[in-house]
């Protein structure tokens, strides 16, 4: 291609335009964790898991059921056979049982008896006789019956055992499966265990039941007879010990020369003994009488004797009540009639007269009070003194009368223990005599006839279950891994905003350019965003027709659409009421897109009827020259480079036009990388752009990684914003933090950011939420000339 002729003349002053700043203190950031916490059905979710792994759940499933039907092959059929015994109850109350048998307390509670005889069924003191037993019994040894998978283990090697040898293996799992259980809310165990071989499982339950049987009526029977030995022993020593204890009763009472009588409690005592009893009764009476009286006289020599009892102060309160009366009438008397009256006078001299008979009466009661105290501490010495000279006497009596009490006791308790080991003995030996048998059989085992395990279906439940399972959780690990990664490399939409706090302007899916329909996963090649696609084989090698110019050779695409998407989200951002004019696009790093973002929005902005240019600023990689095919290779880094001062017109020759109509390209010139850091720092470069400004109506800046180089921060003080582009699970979420921290250090403005090469496939929590872009598709393959599409309904 030629370069541009017929420019307009530019002026030669122009106004450098300083950036409008955006204020980089646009809110604290969201916490990116927060965004995978965002709650969703747990249902829903596992569902997810599940369909977005199903081949590979499924995988494993089938696995878990050949692995079980595997586990179930070399197993041998299994027969169950049962008893049942019923507990019988002894009952205590029957000839005294309970009394003569030393373990009877023992059983008192039925469900603890019931679990102890559980405990006994399946000791080895029961189970070692009956294998003993069943070997002894048994001299016609059955073999193991077959089953449909007998030949399946015939050819894989297993070989039936000899028919005595599986008959001790046969024995020894009876043995080993043994197991006994009480039926709820009654007193019946059921004994059963499990075989390889039917008539051993049935007669190995019977032989148990049997044993057990025969072991608790021995045990019963050597109990009684140990108790009876151990009565008789203890009767003969307790006659010998009676008679010696008789013999010395009788011995004390000769030599002692006393009488000795039992007292009210029927303690052997002598006269003397009985005499200081009573006279201790007489003499606490004394006591207490001189006591009560003692009182009596003291309370009558400091309080009047009409506080009394009535039996005491009755005839002194009737002298008080008539002399009151009297002296009532005299006081009414004296209010009428002098004191010389014969009324006054008498009634004076009544009063007086019964005055002098109460101070009488008074008088008698002190004295009769004061005569009682005096006898009764008479009486009391009295008594003491007899009951001293008594206890003298007893005294020398006490040690005679003590011996003959014990001795005497001694002989009633070994009359009483021999005639308590008579009733004994002889209750114990009708108890023995009377057979008892504490169980018995109810229903007695059969062989079975068809096996009880292993069961196929168990098996292959249990390997369907385990292996669903583990493939299940093999998905949920995959899926986590995945979400993780999804959330640190930007694999949602609308992440980025969440986590940088700044608009996302659009989503570029990863799609084939031919269909604009997105690519499926088996036929889905990563592209690195710089118009090459990752191989199987790990190499590169160019896309046939160029991502970075799919909006114009591909209008009717959904990868076109994302790009107008993108550019209808910038113009809206408007700076001063009107669109960003200068437009940088970058990205935290290399291979993410920036190139094929940055001619895609130029191409969707010069659709608009608007004059576009496409600068280049990546010098080290200048791609525009193969991607539009320039005719010169020279750029405005050339210019800047040149001696003298900068001139607008210069630009005449480097600007080319492209076959994108209204779409301008400037490339960055061809120099060595030593002189990239001049041509970014020169004053001209301000000035280049101030000329750009004025001649087009967007400038987009295609730059290298922000993290990398320095040039897009260096230029971007310059634009009006940044377009930062983050790779669809490629891009760190940190590198992307650090690049807006730079941009926002340097105070230039970041527009938004967009999500390239998307993976929709990949995201399966919106599975179910996107459109269906296949119906997209055949409308963009109709409007270019393929079959007239199916008319669909398309979902949200």
């Amino acid at each position: 291609m030629q370069p541009e002729k017929g420019l307009p003349a530019l002026p030669s002053a122009i106004p450098v335009r300083g950036p409008q700043y955006l204020d980089i203190s646009a809110g604290p950031r969201v916490d990116p964790e927060g965004w995978n916490n965002e709650p969703e059905g747990g249902w829903r979710r596992h569902w997810q898991v599940f369909t977005g792994h199903k081949i590979f759940v499924i995988l494993l499933a089938v696995l878990g059921i050949v692995g079980g039907f595997a586990m179930f092959v070399p197993k041998l059929p299994v027969y169950s056979a049962a008893t049942t015994l019923e507990l019988q109850p002894i009952n205590g109350s029957f000839m005294n049982m309970a009394a003569v048998d030393p373990m009877a307390g023992f059983s008192s509670d039925a469900t603890l008896n019931a679990q102890t005889q559980l405990s006994i069924l399946k000791s080895n003191s029961i189970v070692a006789p009956a294998m003993e037993r069943l070997e002894r019994e048994n001299p016609s040894v059955v073999s193991a019956p077959t089953d449909p998978f007998s030949k399946i283990r015939a050819r894989l090697g297993i070989v039936p055992k000899e028919p005595v040898e599986a008959f001790k293996d046969a024995l020894v799992g009876a043995a080993f499966s043994l197991s006994a259980r009480l039926i709820p809310n009654t007193r019946i165990i059921e004994v059963s265990c499990q075989s390889t071989i039917p008539e051993v499982a049935a007669n190995f339950v019977n032989a148990i039941a049997s044993e057990y049987m025969y072991q608790s009526m021995q045990a019963r029977s050597r109990n009684s007879q140990t108790t009876s030995q151990w009565l008789a022993g203890q009767l003969e020593e307790t006659k010998a010990r009676l008679g010696e204890a008789e013999g010395k009763l009788q011995e004390f009472v000769r030599k002692s020369g006393n009488m000795f009588a039992p007292d009210s409690a029927g303690t052997p005592e002598t006269l003397s003994s009985s005499k200081l009893r009573q006279l201790q009764g007489d003499l606490a009476a004394a006591q207490t009488e001189r006591i009560n009286k003692q009182t009596l006289y003291q309370a009558s020599l400091s309080r009047p004797i009409e506080s009394f009892p009535p039996d005491l102060s009755g005839r002194l309160n009737e002298y008080t009540a008539e002399i009151t009366k009297l002296q009532g009438q005299l006081a009414v008397l004296n209010t009428t009639l002098t004191a010389n009256h014969y009324r006054v006078k008498e009634i004076t001299n009544n009063i007086a007269e019964l005055e002098r008979a109460r101070e009488r009466e008074r008088n008698n009661v002190l004295a009769r009070i004061q005569g009682d105290y005096q006898a009764a501490v008479s009486r009391e010495q009295l008594l003491q003194k007899a009951y001293g000279a008594q206890a003298g006497t007893v005294s020398g009596e006490a040690d005679k009368a003590s011996q003959y009490g014990t001795l005497k006791r001694e002989v009633q308790i070994l009359q009483g223990q021999l005639n308590g080991l008579l009733q004994q003995s002889n209750q114990t030996a009708m108890a023995s005599a009377v057979p008892i048998n504490s169980a018995r059989v109810i229903d007695p085992a059969r062989p079975p006839a068809a096996p009880t395990g292993p069961s196929l279906t168990r098996h292959l439940g249990i390997g369907l279950v385990l292996g669903a399972a583990c493939g299940y959780l093999g998905a949920m690990l995959k899926d986590g891994s995945r979400r993780k990664r999804m959330l640190d490399r930007f694999g949602l939409p609308g992440y980025a905003s969440r986590v940088l706090n700044i608009p996302e302007l659009g989503v570029i899916p990863a799609a084939d350019v031919k269909s604009g329909k997105l690519l499926p996963l088996p036929r889905l090649a990563k592209r690195n965003g710089n118009g090459m696609r990752h191989a199987a084989n790990g190499k590169t090698a160019p896309v046939p027709e160029a991502v970075e110019l799919v909006t114009w050779r591909e209008k009717p695409s959904l990868l076109a659409e994302s790009f107008r998407l993108t550019l209808a989200s910038l113009t809206r951002r408007e700076t001063n009421g009107a669109p960003p004019a200068i437009l940088l696009v970058t990205s935290p790093g290399p291979g993410e897109g920036k190139t094929t973002v940055a001619t895609n929005i130029a191409i969707a902005r010069a659709e608009t009827n608007r004059r576009v240019l496409l600068l280049e600023t990546d010098l080290r990689r200048p791609r525009l020259a193969s991607i539009f095919g320039l005719a010169s290779p020279s750029g405005w880094s050339d210019l800047i480079l040149e001696e003298g001062e900068f001139r607008p017109d210069m630009l005449e020759h480097l600007i080319q036009r492209t076959d994108v109509p209204h779409l301008y390209a400037l490339g960055g010139g061809s120099i060595a990388p030593e002189h990239i850091h001049q041509v970014f720092n020169s004053p001209k470069v301000p000035l280049l752009l101030a000329a750009l400004r004025r001649q087009f109506d967007m400038v987009v800046i295609d730059t290298p990684p922000v993290l990398r180089f320095p040039e897009a921060r260096l230029i971007g003080r310059l634009s009006d914003g940044v377009v930062l582009v983050l790779r669809s699970d490629y891009t760190d979420r940190m590198e992307a933090l650090a690049a807006q921290e730079k941009l926002w250090e340097d105070g230039i403005p970041i527009l938004g950011t967009v999500l390239n090469d998307w993976n929709p496939n990949n995201d399966r929590q919106n599975k179910n939420r996107r459109y269906g872009y296949g119906g997209y598709a055949a409308y963009y393959r109709y409007h270019n000339g393929d079959t007239a599409p199916a008319v669909t309904v398309e979902k949200s």
